[in-house]
């Protein structure tokens, strides 16, 4: 019997419902959770069986009892697992690749020096494009998480150390511009990287990580159960502008998980292949960059709560816009775009549509969006909702399945 594999990707710019939607497709022990891109600067929430929680290290299935794999595209950050693990009251079953790039605390101090000089929140505060620009650097080498799990403490050390040089050196010129507003706070947040109980604290995290997670190639960690799901993080609307403003795509569309479609396909892994693209009944936005028809009054005009966005210094607070012609057209062209560019020849694939935070306005959406579908295959799911309690996603009436 082959696996059956789910693709959750958010069809906006994040917060779409990708864990409600992951959640509920799992299975139970027998899923594995492929994260894939970004790191643990995620944050799926999940309201399952009483308990509430919004996951950033591991798979939106866990509560079911999943098990996480971080694929080589995934950072993975000890200090978030270990931190993660103690909110859940347990480690939950993991794997990992040798090749994934390791979030350190000195990258997210790095990332709180970018935003100070630049007065922006277009971050998470978890250090991600810090780590991706870090191993990118030709000039320098940085292990990845199979060779730093491998080599002696001393060694450890050195490279952390490594990493707090390249960040005092990087960040040196910003700390002598005095012309700064807040160059109080870029100083003494500068300082943070001299800090030598950061290393100790991080080796700590490291040495529980190594006992908790097994690295594992990912077909041999797939062979395990009989479900896999690829949850993306982010959304389609960050890719281009990542592409743009950062010439780092972050892949959020199915490009990724196709990837690893082929190895398993070659490998006669594959039973089933459905792909599920996840929209609010509107559009949200976190930080800077353009968002159309942006309403600041949005969630106290149709009554949204919600918990788990809630204002911080590096994003400020949720954004949100209502769905226009305009911006249908360009959620459907982005769905369709990630469609042309990631079908495969011999591996049939299933495409669907989901719908989150059910309102008044979202069948006419629903109808909208996939009359501009070009799968012929799309079905539409929508899911309820009462108070921000997610409950099961649920097919709706065929009359809006193509």
């Amino acid at each position: 019997m082959g696996l059956d594999i789910n693709i959750v990707i958010g069809a906006n710019y994040g917060d779409e419902g990708k864990g409600l939607v992951t959640n509920d497709l799992t299975k139970g022990k027998d899923t594995l959770v492929v994260l894939t891109n970004g790191g643990p600067q995620r944050g799926h929430t999940v309201l399952y069986d009483g308990t509430r929680h919004i996951f950033h290290h591991f798979g939106s299935g866990t509560l079911k009892g999943a098990a996480s794999y971080f694929a080589e595209e995934f950072m993975v950050n000890p200090a978030v697992f270990v931190k993660e693990s103690a909110e859940l009251g347990y480690f939950p079953k993991s794997f990992a690749s040798e090749y994934c790039r390791m979030t350190t605390v000195f990258d997210m101090i790095g990332n709180s020096l970018r935003n100070l000089g630049r007065a922006s929140t277009d971050s998470t505060g978890y250090g991600i494009l810090e780590t991706i620009e870090r191993y990118e650097d030709t000039k320098k080498h940085f292990m990845y998480l199979g060779e730093f799990l491998k080599v002696s403490k001393e060694k450890k050390k050195a490279e952390l150390n490594n990493i707090r040089v390249y960040y005092l050196e990087k960040f040196y010129p910003l700390l002598k511009d005095a012309s700064k507003f807040n160059h109080k706070q870029i100083r003494e947040t500068y300082e943070l990287l001299y800090d030598e109980d950061l290393i100790g604290a991080f080796l700590e995290d490291t040495e529980i990580f190594a006992k908790r997670v097994k690295i594992s190639p990912i077909d041999k960690a797939a062979k395990q159960f009989s479900q896999v799901i690829f949850e993306q993080g982010q959304g389609l609307g960050i890719d281009k502008e990542a592409d743009k403003t950062y010439g780092t795509p972050t892949r959020t569309g199915s490009t990724i998980p196709t990837k690893y479609l082929i190895l398993f396909n070659k490998l006669n892994m594959i039973d089933s292949v459905n792909r599920y693209y996840v929209t609010r009944s509107y559009i949200t936005r976190h930080g800077d960059g353009e968002l159309p028809d942006e309403d600041t009054a949005y969630e106290f005009k149709h009554g949204v709560k919600d918990k788990t966005n809630i204002h911080n210094i590096y994003q400020g607070s949720i954004r949100f816009a209502p769905f226009t012609a305009n911006s249908i057209a360009d959620l459907a062209a982005r769905i369709n775009k990630d469609i042309k560019g990631n079908n495969t020849p011999n591996i049939n694939i299933k495409d669907n549509l989901v719908m989150t935070h059910y309102t008044n306005k979202s069948i006419y959406v629903l109808k909208s969006i996939n009359n501009l579908i070009i799968s012929p295959s799309c079905e539409v799911y929508i899911s309820t909702q009462e108070d921000k309690k997610f409950e099961k996603v649920e097919k709706i009436n065929p009359l809006y399945t193509k």
